[in-house]
């Protein structure tokens, strides 16, 4: 009986253990537990104990039981006999029905076990399988159907993978072969596309040390893995933006995150900023203008506005603050991201940027040799405040001289010192005037100067406090008029044409050089002038003034002075043969006409800068007024410093232009500034060229904000690529490849999300790219 039970002790977890083997199980753990419930030794079968015990427990009382009723009941011994077979054989009946019934228990519970174990394997998103020392699959859970699109059981590693993918995990197979566990990350390429996978390979060995088989636990961390390097790449971004970038936590008002960049306008370290309250940053008496522009950002989702930040030390800069209230999908309010941007050289050249707007409020035809800006003082001297270079080329004089008193008393000629102060009397009475005068240059050469000067009238104060002026070299023509007045002494000598009218138009005279002028006009001395010449001379006798008039006749054009003699009642009319001199402004004309035709076709933003001075624009295409936000008219006159956020001190100027006359060609990325006060990057390309007869900077601006936005702040980009209606790529430095998409980047290419990953940017650009990967 004993032996009996054990026997059966040993027998049923064994016959247990070989149940037909359907290749069904969970995972390592669940096939190791089933491999130790083969030696009892390691781990002790319950099942079979409860069987052995209740088979010793019914034996034991059959025996004792059974032979005492069989003596009592025997009446002789071949009686007893005969019980005590049919008892035996009533024992081994019991028995059987008995062990059938516990082994069809714990068969039936076994296999529920291993059935709901089966379930929860293949419902795991991660590839468990088993195979063999010939490479062979044994079992796999239904993710490898999911994955392959087939059942992988009985199949060669090469056949289900790919030879690619095989030949990348061969020598981990062949180390887990060699009774070797095995752990490892690796890409592989698959025939469903490339994969980042996690795989763990645990020998399967006998109990003498050979290995059947391997267990392959093979995990995808592919996403993992993209959200990894996306997560480092905006945090590469966030960490190396140019701009302070601080997140706010709404629950408890203190700063959640920053950026060095951030930290740095406070002259802070990161860990310094961050646990800080908000308000603790700004100084205290904009504390209520942040209030309210944060309740302005949680209600319409972004605010912008100018504050006062204080720094480690207590001083305070200002700020522009960009504030975006990030919600939730359940429109919770999940964080506040604050873009910090110190403006205090801005507001530091505020002041200078107003002067500088007044200081270019000229005319652009007012074209002259040299331009000034004086500063009319409360008593009423004027006081020079800058003057362009040309001013010492004419005069030999510096701006520091022409600012000492009583100055341009002693340039002017004395004889012209009474117009000198008409024309300033004019002017203080809030009155533009032009004047001419002569001036005695410093080498005491005289020269015939023509001023033209505008007030800047203050409207609070009621009168001027500034002039605004083009001053003109008239020398030449006064020199022409003087010879010409001495070439009337002896008009018959003289090799250009000579006229005397009276002031009824009658010829009176007329040289030898004028019979073409006389042929031409249909009329000899005595006739009377053609009428729109008689009309001429009736309106300059009116004004008591002359004029000089370009006449062409047959191939020869005549520059005509017409000068009204009054003493004498006459007018005497002086030409002078200008052809070859027409024949090049024409031609410098014609020039000019291509450059500006060049210069208005332009598709990018053409402008024309005067290098002296503060560099004012002389000239623009529509381009560059469209580009800025300004007319023609607004631009014209101020200084360059108008579209930059960043004037450029006068040495930084001097090395610039000094750079351009060595490299004839300066190229740059920099940032201008819009009307509304908006910044976007531009390209700049700058030449010095001639333009009559003087060197003006040429800067050529090429909007490249399309191109800079890629780089722009993270939180924008991140949201934009989320909901933005335009194709957003996010492209790889240096293989070219596609790292993120957004949807509407999907809606184009007809791609999905996956595919688009898989491609390279040039492959959108290929033809067939779609039908191949799509049949992929």
């Amino acid at each position: 009986m004993i032996l009996s039970g054990i026997a059966l002790f040993l027998y049923v977890p064994h016959r247990l253990s070989r149940q037909p083997y359907s290749g069904d199980f969970l995972s390592y753990e669940a096939f190791m537990n089933k491999r130790q419930s083969l030696h009892p030794s390691k781990s002790l079968n319950w099942g079979a104990v409860e069987i052995a015990v209740l088979y010793l427990l019914i034996g034991g009382l059959w025996i004792l039981l059974s032979d005492q009723a069989a003596a009592a009941i025997a009446a002789n011994q071949e009686m007893l006999t005969a019980i005590s077979l049919y008892k035996g054989w009533g024992y081994v009946l019991v028995t059987a029905l008995l062990l059938f019934w516990l082994v069809q228990r714990n068969t039936t519970a076994l296999r529920a076990s291993e059935a709901q174990l089966q379930q929860v394997i293949d419902a795991l998103p991660v590839l468990i399988s088993y195979v063999d020392t010939d490479g062979r699959y044994r079992f796999t859970n239904k993710t490898y159907e999911q994955w392959f699109g087939d059942t992988a059981r009985g199949k060669k590693l090469e056949e289900v993978l790919g030879k690619k993918a095989y030949l990348t995990i061969s020598k981990y197979v062949d180390r887990v072969l060699q009774g070797e566990a095995v752990s490892y990350e690796s890409v592989v390429s698959y025939s469903l596309g490339e994969r980042f996978i996690n795989a763990t390979y645990i020998p399967d060995k006998t109990a003498d040390g050979r290995v059947k088989g391997f267990f392959a636990l093979v995990q995808d961390i592919t996403e993992t893995k993209k959200a990894r390097e996306e997560l480092r790449q905006w945090a590469d971004a966030f960490n190396g933006c140019a701009h302070g970038i601080a997140i706010g936590d709404p629950d408890t008002s203190r700063v959640r995150v920053c950026n060095p960049a951030f930290a740095a306008l406070h002259q802070c370290q990161v860990e310094d900023i961050v646990g800080s309250p908000i308000l603790s940053l700004y100084a205290g008496t904009d504390h209520d203008h942040v209030r309210q522009n944060i309740e302005k950002a949680d209600q319409m989702g972004h605010a912008r506005y100018e504050a006062h930040m204080i720094r480690r030390d207590g001083s305070t800069f200002p700020v522009q603050m960009d504030l975006v209230s990030v919600m939730g999908d359940d429109g919770k309010l999940l964080y506040r991201v604050a873009t910090a941007q110190d403006i205090s050289e801005r507001k530091a050249v505020e002041h200078a940027l107003q002067e500088s707007r007044e200081r270019y409020r000229v005319v652009a035809e007012l074209t002259s040799d040299y331009a000034y800006r004086d500063r009319i003082e409360a008593d009423g001297s004027i006081t020079p405040e800058w003057i362009t270079e040309s001013f010492t080329r004419i005069t030999g004089y510096t701006l520091v001289e022409a600012q000492t008193p009583g100055f341009w008393q002693e340039l002017i000629h004395p004889d012209d010192t009474p117009i000198l102060a008409q024309h300033i009397q004019t002017l203080l009475a809030g009155q533009a005037d032009t004047r001419e005068m002569r001036a005695i240059t410093k080498s005491g050469e005289m020269r015939w100067l023509q001023d033209i000067a505008h007030p800047i009238w203050d409207a609070a104060q009621q009168h001027p406090v500034g002039l605004y002026g083009a001053v003109q070299d008239i020398t030449e023509r006064k020199q022409a008029e003087a010879e010409s007045k001495s070439l009337a002494r002896f008009p018959d000598e003289n090799p250009n044409p000579v006229l005397r009218v009276t002031y009824e138009g009658k010829i009176i005279y007329a040289n030898e050089a004028s019979q073409p002028l006389l042929k031409d006009w249909h009329c000899q001395v005595r006739d009377d002038l053609p009428p729109k010449w008689l009309a001429l001379i009736k309106e300059l006798i009116q004004a008591e003034a002359g004029k000089t008039i370009d006449v062409q006749c047959q191939d020869i054009v005549y520059s005509i002075i017409v000068a009204p003699i009054p003493d004498a009642g006459y007018v005497n009319l002086y030409g002078s043969d200008i052809t070859e001199r027409k024949k090049t402004e024409t031609a410098l004309l014609e020039s000019n006409m291509q450059f500006r035709t060049l210069f208005e076709a332009s598709p990018d933003a053409n402008l024309l800068i005067d290098p002296s001075g503060n560099w004012p624009i002389l000239d623009c295409n529509a381009v560059a007024c469209q580009m800025n936000g300004y007319t023609h008219k607004e631009l014209v006159g101020q200084s360059i410093d108008i579209l930059n956020p960043n004037p450029w001190r006068p040495a930084k100027r001097d090395e610039y232009l000094a750079d351009i006359r060595q490299a004839g060609v300066l190229r740059y990325e920099t940032v201008h500034r819009r009307r509304d006060g908006t910044e976007f990057p531009i390209e700049v390309s700058t030449s010095l060229i001639s333009l009559g007869g003087r060197d003006v900077l040429l800067g050529i601006d090429r909007d490249i904000t399309e191109r800079r936005r890629a780089e722009e702040n993270l939180r924008r980009f991140e949201l934009l690529s989320q909901h933005s209606r335009d194709i957003i790529l996010f492209i790889g430095r240096e293989d070219r490849r596609i790292l993120e998409a957004n949807t509407a980047a999907m809606q184009a290419y007809g791609y999905s999300h996956a595919e688009l990953l898989s491609l390279l940017i040039q492959d959108l650009r290929a033809d067939g790219t779609h039908s191949l990967t799509a049949d992929q």
